[in-house]
């Protein structure tokens, strides 16, 4: 890191030393508009003066040789030319401002538009903006800067196919998949998007609507993310764009987590034991194991130690701090260094582009992990009709891992206990054993000291295991494009994807796994004393494999013709598509690097394990996971008619059919579709009086898909073994029963909108309302259970939900002189509801929201997916036990409070609906301060109208898994204490009691607040030579925290229970040649 930083003090000095020996000089010209018309105030703006240009459109600033000089006026595209020669009457022409966005185009990933030239709703983010953040992953810097799309943080449905946490326009299924389709320039990425290099992404555009994403289908429904890479132009010039920087994050901080100090927990543990609480545990070999405090009580009752003896581990445990102690010995601050390099060139009939990226990253364990990606693209005019495309591009991506435990992971006991006292090392500084699976009695007299070490060593353990997981990727992609007529054009691609996981597990000898699996198989002849080892005593290699390999082809015809004031853009196209999955996974016992060896187990024989005695075989032997073959075939169809550049009509149409579906849906003819208007207002000769410089209003109706790859209409088989008392028996059993009507889900969205830009005032900008409802989603139903005996439901396209939502996004853009700010507020609002669903057991519809988290989708008919209700709070009684109401009485009965929660809506009951589990309303606001070559750029996003549920002390919880809340100092323990929490109770004598308190309305909290997102500051060196076009350095800090909350108690409403985000500080450059 201090390398780096002299780097950059070197760069920057010997470049402002040769940036001063260049002479500055007066420079005179004139500035028209389009028109020829002279242009007067234009801001002209060099490196070392500010002027405005007179009435007569003339102009006189000072800069130097190879400066730039700057040109703007409101109303126009601003202009930059670089001061060369001796000209003295430079002739300046800035182009009128329609619209900002009009003039943006947009691969939707069959075409490229113009933004005007589409009446749905987009969301463009060039690489201006996306530079704006760093981090190694694209999809994290659309967050808080993108219109329309909202990470929702800890938020699931449980389906296996969602591994973003991203949604676009909220919601549009319950039990499907919830991440929007991700294009990769024109073809569907099926990998990790971990695997792309963000430096290596030119644009991102979001497409939201129903006729931006309908064109994709069944699997359009979620909206669709398009990724655009850098290319080439062919103007003949040889590029090289150079990017590079590095990061630090801070170490986490363990200090907020909601724990009580030792001393009151060894207090609690020393009363339970002595009332009896762990003697179960204690008087059963099996049981599960106990924390120290208990273990050395138990010795002390048994006279195996004496007083002295167990006040002097009371003592050490009250001064151990495993918080602190975890953050000295594993947490290090996390550093990343990307570097990037471009290089681009080509000439009138060719272009391409070579891509090199280059990854290191350390976590804040210090697991070193890389990636290596390379991406080469050629394009190829061969003459007036034929144009060929070809790219390549391959990805490594590399992490290892050592497997160090996490913290909450150390501070249970049994998987139970959370124990704040334990320490790393003992009383005489060596490493501590930690008891997770067996307690220490157990460990303590098992084998009879025949067995290896039982004892599990968290500071020294990690040592011995290493896991590196290495993801290999490769995309191959040849395309053709035939010009047949005038505006008549012709399109074939074809693209072959494979990724290629492998994860090796290496533990060895001394590691706990290995002496874990050793012990628990080995064999003691009680007779002898000799020990057999069934699982030999040596290295063990977990090998797992993950591959996934697609295709696709594509031939389409493409129509582009303008005829007087009528223009038309269509296409027509077939797409097919294969994506297979498999995976493998074998145990190497005895393993050895050098010389290559490996020891043969038994995998077949039952043998009994220590040290409970209970039956099992040797894990690890090969396993096969079955193999995923998903196969799409569709045909598809787009026009856009533009009359006068003001009046649009457009429309899309796609029919899919998969091996997904079945039978019954792929033999009826139900496309997917949409149709939309626009009408531009501007382009009327009226319009001139109006301070508006560009408006137009837009509609669109359509419908998409949503299509869950994890699921068949065929019926799915397991097959395995019986135990019985002659040997193991095979059987089979079918999983899934065959669903011949099983389809994708349908998405139905209606959008209206405006898109405006003031005539006098740098202000632009789009308003959209939209509807989002989803029918014929996946959902339980009835089913004969006597046809097929599995269950009495069957996932059928059942269910259905609604939505609604508000894109509001404000562009502002004032130059001054030397001064300049850019601000974008966007605002979102997105509510939704189910409006079918079938409860298998008819339970109340209200009580499933009562008891539940708010972290999961759980639709209850006429409320939102995520949803929160509670029971009504009506404080303490006068024993410090929690009130709440039954039949409009205030009441303790919890039994009765319970039932009182069953109802459709909660009137009149004991519970009711309070709110949202998820934002309502979010957004961000994003503000660039310039002056002269720095610039300065903040965002602050945020999350309103939402609520979340804290935790809080519970008597239950205390006793049976000894958890303490701090919220135990705040408890009732006598008449006239003012407090919300209850009392201690012990014995538990009150069923329900905790159950109340943990869902009633006190514990729910406003998830309202402000994030400062990341701060970015740039500084545009001055151009010193011709082959230098820029040098840019930047400093961003990101994850800055929250800034105003709701809640008083300091929680985040994104992660309540867990660590706060660290903060993350870069220093790169970026440079153009």
């Amino acid at each position: 890191m201090k390398y780096m930083l002299k780097v950059f003090c070197y760069i920057l000095i010997l470049l402002h030393f040769a940036a001063g020996q260049t002479r500055e000089r007066l420079w005179k010209g004139k500035i028209l508009n389009s028109s020829g018309t002279s242009l007067a105030n234009v801001n002209v703006v060099s490196k070392s003066s500010s002027v405005r240009s007179d009435n007569a459109g003339k102009f006189t600033v000072k800069a130097g040789l190879n400066d730039s000089i700057r040109f703007s006026l409101i109303g126009y595209q601003p202009e930059t030319i670089i001061a060369r020669g001796n000209d003295d009457n430079l002739v300046v022409v800035l182009k009128e401002l329609t619209n900002q966005l009009a003039e943006v185009e947009i691969s939707t990933g069959y075409q490229k538009l113009k933004v005007n030239q589409i009446n749905g709703s987009v969301t463009v983010l060039k690489k201006d903006l996306l530079e704006k953040q760093v981090g190694m992953n694209i999809l994290d810097r659309l967050e808080g800067v993108t219109n329309g799309l909202v990470f929702q943080k800890g938020k699931t449905n449980l389906n296996p196919q969602n591994k973003l946490g991203i949604t676009v326009r909220g919601y549009g299924t319950i039990n499907g998949p919830l991440d929007p389709l991700i294009v990769l320039d024109e073809s569907v990425y099926e990998g990790d998007i971990n695997n792309i290099n963000p430096n290596d992404i030119e644009s991102v555009t979001v497409l939201k609507d129903a006729e931006a994403t309908s064109i994709y289908g069944a699997r359009g429904g979620n909206g669709v993310i398009v990724l655009t890479t850098k290319r080439s132009k062919m103007d003949g010039k040889t590029r090289l764009d150079l990017n590079f920087n590095t990061s630090v994050k801070e170490k986490p901080d363990l200090s907020p987590l909601a724990i009580v100090g030792n001393k009151d927990y060894i207090d609690l543990e020393e009363m339970l034991f002595a009332a009896g609480q762990f003697d179960s545990r204690l008087n059963s070999w099996d049981g599960p194991p106990v924390s120290l405090i208990i273990y050395w009580l138990d010795k002390r009752r048994k006279n195996e130690i004496s007083d002295d003896v167990y006040q002097s581990r009371k003592a050490f445990y009250l001064k151990s701090d495993l918080r602190q102690q975890y953050c000295s010995y594993f947490y290090k601050p996390a550093q990343t260094q990307q570097l990037g390099l471009n290089i681009s060139g080509g000439g009138a009939s060719n272009s391409w582009t070579l891509a090199l990226g280059q990854d290191w990253q350390k976590d804040n364990y210090s697991r070193p992990a890389a990636r290596t990606t390379i991406r080469l693209a050629n394009t190829m005019t061969l003459n007036k009709w034929l144009t060929v495309n070809v790219s390549a591009s391959y990805s490594n991506k590399k992490n290892r891992n050592s497997n160090i435990p996490s913290y909450a992971t150390l501070a249970s006991v049994g998987n139970q206990y959370v124990v704040p006292y334990l320490s790393l090392f003992d009383e005489n500084g060596s490493p501590a054993a930690f008891y997770e699976n067996y307690g220490k009695t157990v460990l303590d007299t098992v084998g009879k000291g025949r067995l290896f070490d039982w004892n599990y060593y968290p500071v020294e353990d990690f040592k011995y295991n290493t896991e590196t997981n290495t993801i290999q990727e490769y995309i191959a992609n040849i395309g053709i494009s035939i010009k047949l007529f005038s505006g008549g054009m012709f399109k074939a691609n074809y693209q072959r994807q494979r990724q290629d996981g492998l994860i090796d597990n290496h533990y060895m000898k001394e590691s706990y796994f290995v002496r874990d699996m050793v012990n628990a198989f080995s064999q003691i002849n009680e007779t002898t004393g000799k020990v057999t080892y069934i699982v030999p005593y040596g290295d063990i290699l977990w090998k797992t494999g993950n591959n996934q390999e697609s295709y696709a082809f594509r031939s389409q015809f493409d129509f582009n013709k303008k005829v007087g004031q009528h223009a038309f853009i269509a296409m027509v196209g077939l797409e097919m598509r294969q994506t297979k999955a498999w995976g493998n996974s074998m145990v190497y016992y005895g393993y050895r690097e050098d010389p290559l060896s490996m020891v043969p187990v038994d995998f077949t024989t039952s043998y009994l394990k220590k040290p409970f005695g209970s039956s099992g075989t040797i894990m690890g032997s090969l396993n096969l996971s079955p193999t995923r073959l998903n196969r799409f075939v569709s045909v598809y169809g787009n026009f856009h008619y533009t009359w006068k550049d003001r009046y649009m009509l457009s429309g899309n149409i796609r029919r899919d059919g998969s091996n997904i579906y079945g039978v019954a849906t792929n033999d009826k003819w139900k496309p997917l579709w949409s149709l939309g208007a626009g009408y531009v207002l501007s382009k009327e000769s009226f319009f001139e009086k109006l301070p508006l410089n560009y408006l137009k209003l837009k509609a669109t109706l359509g419908y998409s898909g949503n299509v869950d790859l994890s699921r068949s209409a065929l019926p799915i088989s397991g097959s395995a073994t019986n135990s019985t008392i002659n040997g193991s028996l095979p059987y089979g059993r079918i999983g899934t029963i065959n669903n011949p009507s099983l389809r994708w889900e349908e998405v139905m969205q209606l959008n209206t909108g405006l898109e405006f830009a003031l005539k006098d005032f740098p202000l632009s900008g789009s308003i959209e309302y939209y509807i989002k409802n989803g029918s014929d989603l996946y959902g339980e139903t009835n089913y004969d259970y006597t046809s097929w005996g599995a269950r009495g439901t069957i996932i059928q396209n059942v269910a259905a939900m609604k939505g609604k939502g508000l894109d509001v996004q404000l562009n502002y853009d004032l130059k001054s002189g030397i001064l300049g700010w850019q601000s974008s507020l966007i605002y979102n609002y997105n509510n939704n509801k189910t409006t079918a669903y079938y409860y298998p057991n008819d339970q109340s519809q209200l009580y499933r929201m009562v008891n539940a988290s708010g972290t999961q989708i759980n639709p209850v008919i006429g409320y939102p997916l995520y949803g929160l209700a509670a029971f009504i709070w009506k404080g303490l009684d006068d024993n410090g036990n929690p009130q709440g109401v039954w039949n409009g009485e205030i009441s303790t009965d919890y039994t009765a409070i319970n039932e009182g929660s069953i109802g459709s809506a909660g009137e009149g009951g004991s519970a009711y609906f309070i709110g949202s589990a998820i934002p309502v309303h979010y957004g961000g606001w994003l503000n660039t301060f310039s002056y002269k070559n720095l610039s300065l750029s903040f965002n602050l996003s945020y999350r309103m109208g939402y609520y979340f549920r804290r935790s809080s002390f519970t008597s239950s919880a205390l006793i049976n898994y000894g958890t303490v809340h701090p919220d135990y100092y705040d408890r009732w323990q006598q008449k006239g204490d003012h407090t919300n929490v209850p009392s201690f109770e012990f014995p538990l004598t009150m069923p329900g009691r905790d159950a109340f308190y943990g869902a009633s309305e006190i514990l729910v909290e406003k998830g309202d607040h402000i994030r400062l997102q990341f701060i970015n500051l740039t500084y545009n060196l001055p151009k010193i030579n011709r082959g230098i076009n820029n040098i840019q350095l930047f400093a961003n800090a990101a994850n800055l925290g929250i800034i105003w909350r709701a809640n008083r108690r300091g929680l985040d409403p994104d992660n309540p229970e867990a660590i706060p985000l660290q903060k993350n500080y870069s220093l790169g450059l970026r440079a153009s040649f």
